[in-house]
């Protein structure tokens, strides 16, 4: 089962990565502009911001054999809906209904694989995210076959498709846990909301977004427009990027033999500070290429760690907690690419690396005051 909520997890952020790709040839195709096609990542944010919210509450109460095969089924209708489109007002409402229905297949998986694998959150939460870091790696690949094999945009959706009526196939199949665990013991969805823990790793999954997001967001631009590098070599930024997070996110579980979640956190952001600093002041390219990596490197962990600590008091309800988090985190993907777009338009990309870099401060002062608080409670 952990390898099907892997699987989950790589499909769902492969589709998230096939839509920046596609938007030249949409805009083209369409003749709309790029900020009518921006509002794409708007609905696609908004389907997934109550997508994995209702998604994950429901886990812990419905059949999840019913509830996760229909998931994956919506995702491959949605995609070949989406990829039909003929027009703007279309092309919005499949990308909202197959977010919606589409998104909770992450948060479902990575329930099921909580609930039978408990004593493996540390190992497996990381694994999971390393799948997501492969699907968003995967996804400009496959855009780009096409487009070399002279297939139109709305190939790589109907490619995708398939690969979502393949995890359907795995979701009926699959061997699942008890929903939700002892009905009587079952604690309030109102009480989790209120929960100090699951609050505070919500908000810095939120934050999560700020770091990867500010940093990769205009990656390629800034290779291009500002160092004047050709588009082919700048792209190559991206992909540097992603394998750092990934050979983060499969040296985690080694990580947390010698340290605890906040520990490896405060190290690998201030490294990552640091990196970003060297990146913004050092002026040769193949070193700001390497630091794109390194960079990477730092703030992989980031993710996963915070899944790891605010599902860890409610093995029995995973579900709503994991619902509760990636729904900040889809908020988070609703402002910081409006937030750094607006910045880089007005000022310059330069610009919003140095307002990163603030960012990086204060939520490294904030893991900081964390970490006193939940060691004041433990001594308590």
């Amino acid at each position: 089962m952990p390898w099907v909520a892997f699987y989950a997890n790589f499909i769902w952020v492969m589709v998230l990565g096939l839509i920046g790709p596609s938007i030249p040839a949409i805009v083209q195709d369409l003749g709309i502009s790029y900020s009518r096609a921006g509002f794409l990542f708007t609905a696609l944010s908004m389907g997934s911001l109550f997508g994995t919210l209702f998604g994950g509450l429901v886990s812990d109460r419905i059949n999840r054999r019913f509830l996760f095969s229909f998931c994956a089924f919506t995702l491959g209708l949605g995609l070949i809906l989406f990829g039909r489109s003929l027009g703007y007002s279309s092309l919005i409402v499949f990308m909202f209904f197959m977010s919606l229905g589409g998104s909770p297949v992450g948060v479902i998986g990575q329930t099921i694989m909580l609930d039978m694998f408990p004593e493996k959150r540390s190992r497996y939460i990381p694994l999971q995210t390393f799948f997501a870091a492969l699907g968003n790696l995967m996804a400009p690949l496959l855009v780009a076959l096409n487009v070399i094999a002279g297939l139109t945009w709305r190939w790589s959706f109907f490619e995708t498709s398939f690969l979502s009526f393949a995890l359907l196939s795995l979701a009926l199949t699959a061997r699942y846990p008890v929903t939700g665990g002892d009905i009587k013991n079952r604690i309030p969805v109102k009480q989790i909301f209120s929960d100090k823990k699951v609050i505070t790793a919500s908000i810095f999954t939120l934050l999560s977004v700020s770091v990867d997001i500010g940093f990769s967001y205009w990656l390629a631009e800034y290779f291009a427009g500002s160092l004047g590098l050709p588009l082919k070599t700048a792209s190559a930024s991206v992909s540097i990027y992603l394998a750092g997070i990934i050979t983060a996110r499969l040296s985690t579980p080694l990580f947390l033999r010698y340290a605890g979640p906040l520990r490896i956190l405060q190290i690998s952001l201030s490294f990552s500070l640091v990196i970003l600093l060297f990146y913004l002041f050092v002026p040769v390219i193949p070193v700001k290429m390497a630091l794109v990596y390194f960079y990477g490197l730092g703030v992989g962990p980031f993710f996963p760690l915070m899944i790891t600590l605010g599902t860890e008091d409610y093995s029995g309800q995973s579900g709503s907690v994991s619902g509760i988090i990636f729904s900040f985190m889809s908020v988070g993907g609703m402002i910081f690419p409006f937030l750094f777009g607006t910045i880089a338009q007005h000022s310059s990309i330069r610009t919003t690396y140095i307002v990163l870099a603030f960012l990086f401060v204060m939520i490294l002062i904030a893991l900081s005051l964390w970490k006193k608080r939940l060691h004041h409670l433990e001594e308590a």
